[in-house]
This record gives structure tokens, C-alpha cells and sequence, in this order.
């Protein structure tokens, strides 16, 4: 067993010789499980998928594109540049999510530790203040990429970030639910309420253990502020 790169990716061999296959779980998006055999042609799958414009397809009787996912190397502004000279009109935070696998939270993240709006637009010939910029993102998300590559022995703390809504479930206010979790506390969460648990597994088993629950209170606190609004 083992992951693809840093992707949320699991590639379970099975068998050995001729007979060796390999069932792929693709746990992101809408999910994917693919069977294929031992040169990573595809046998079966659940869910085809093709994109013309990065040349790839994942399709039955087709190669899996195992070597086209998300691997770890550092980040330098040359790297952003060609990012974005690839793609002109991009936002930073789409640059920056281009080329590292962490998501567009992380990629937002690293933006605005350099006190940069994350939805700026560079232009197509990039001036020395520009490449000055690039400069101080790469350095930032080489620092969050060494904290995110932890090796497990000592599990980072966690985060669950809640939503506005100030009250208590069975007062007036909308009610405080939870609206994510993290493994630090990212910059643009730093003003907004949350709760801090001893690991991110704490964080994450307490987010998926009540979020349900929280989104009913939601439905029910609107239900009783639409009757209240239609006696009045």
C-alpha cells in the first residue's frame, strides 16, 4: 500500500508476477476506484474522466496517468512565473494552487503572509517589483510545505473554524457551526472564531462527529425565524 506522490491518492498492489494488478482509490472530487493491471493500464473503473487541455484521460484500455500527480520539490518565483505566464489573468491564489497539492486554503494562505491581496492580477510582462513579489510567496510556501511534511511521529495540532452566527442553538441568533478544520491555523482565519484541539485528528473526528447535526440546527433556526417573520 501506498500514496501517489502527496496526493490523496492509495495504490493498493495486489498479487505478484503476472498476475500483480493495481486498485487505485482516488479520494478527492467526487471519488474514484480504478483496476488496473501491472503496467497501470486501465482494466475497470467507476467514474471516467478526460481533460483535452493537460493531454491526459483517465478511461478504460487506457495508461493511468501515475506519474502526472502532485510530488514535493521547492517552490522558487521562477516557478510562479512560468505559472503564470501559462496562464495570464490568473489570481495569485490560483498560481500559487497550481503548483503546490495543498489546496486552495493553503495557497491563500501563503499569499497573505506576505500581506498580498490573494486575488491580485499580475500583468502579462512582470515588472522587478512584481518578481520581488513572486520572491516572497515561493520563500512562504517552502516554510508551510517543511510544516506540512511532518513525519507523523509528532501530530500537529488542530483547528475547526466556525461560522459567524453568535448564538446558542436554542437562542434567537443564528447558531455558531463549524465551516472547516485545519492542521494550523491559516491567515485568514486568524480573526475568525475557532476551537483548538491537541492534535488534528482530535479536530477532525470532533468536525465530522457534529457537523451534521449543527446543519439541522441551522434548517431548524431558519424554519422558526420564517414563521416568526410571517406572524409578525
Amino acid at each position: 500500500v501506498q500514496q501517489v506522490g502527496v496526493d490523496r491518492i492509495v495504490d493498493f498492489t495486489i498479487g505478484s508476477g503476472p498476475a500483480r494488478h493495481h486498485l487505485i482509490l482516488e479520494l478527492y472530487s467526487q471519488g474514484n476506484i480504478i483496476l488496473t493491471d501491472a503496467d497501470y493500464k486501465v482494466l475497470t473503473l467507476l467514474r471516467s474522466h478526460r481533460d483535452d487541455a493537460k493531454e491526459f484521460a483517465i478511461m478504460a484500455n487506457h495508461p493511468y496517468p501515475i506519474d502526472r500527480h502532485f510530488t514535493l520539490s521547492e517552490v522558487t518565483a521562477e516557478t510562479l512565473s512560468q505559472v503564470q505566464r501559462s496562464n495570464p489573468g490568473s489570481t495569485l491564489k490560483n498560481i500559487v494552487n497550481q503548483v503546490i497539492p495543498y489546496g486552495q486554503q493553503v495557497s491563500e494562505h501563503c499569499v497573505r503572509l506576505c500581506d498580498i491581496d490573494p486575488k491580485l492580477k499580475l500583468p502579462g510582462e512582470l515588472s522587478q517589483e512584481h518578481e520581488g513579489l513572486l520572491t516572497q510567496i515561493a520563500s512562504q510556501i517552502n516554510k508551510v510545505g517543511s510544516f506540512l511534511r511532518f513525519s507523523g511521529e509528532e501530530l500537529p495540532k488542530g483547528y475547526i473554524v466556525l461560522s459567524e452566527g453568535k448564538g446558542a442553538p436554542d437562542s434567537e441568533e443564528e447558531p455558531k457551526v463549524y465551516v472547516g478544520f485545519e492542521p494550523f491555523l491559516t491567515k485568514q482565519s486568524e480573526a475568525k472564531p475557532c476551537q483548538t484541539y491537541e492534535t488534528f485528528n482530535d479536530a477532525v473526528d470532533e468536525f465530522y462527529s457534529s457537523i451534521e447535526c449543527q446543519r439541522e440546527e441551522v434548517v431548524k433556526h431558519q424554519e422558526k425565524k420564517q414563521i416568526s417573520t410571517k406572524l409578525d
